[in-house]
């Protein structure tokens, strides 16, 4: 049975913040897509855009990383942004 702990979400872009009870085997990709479905994020429209999860004092959660690879504890606040993905490399002609 996986470990349920408790963490606090603070949405960077408004300052709002979300106490949730989760499994600390989900991966970054379950968190985002269940803050997303419980209206605490909008779904991102912008494909050079991603959500990055910083867990205070543990660092950021990659991909596909779970809050167990990266020891999140009960009570942990997690910082949630909206942040831009390297793209393609911008060509200008003069």
């Amino acid at each position: 049975m996986a470990d349920i702990i408790n963490l606090t979400f603070i949405n960077v872009s408004d300052d709002s913040e979300m106490d949730v009870d989760m499994s600390r085997d989900m991966t970054r990709e379950q968190i985002i897509d269940n803050l997303v479905l419980a209206g605490f994020i909008p779904p991102l429209l912008n494909n050079n855009e991603e959500y990055g999860l910083t867990v205070k004092g543990r660092g950021e959660l990659g991909e596909g990383q779970t809050l167990a690879q990266i020891n999140a504890q009960d009570g942990d606040r997690v910082r949630v942004a909206v942040v831009q993905r390297g793209g393609s490399a911008l060509t200008v002609r003069m």
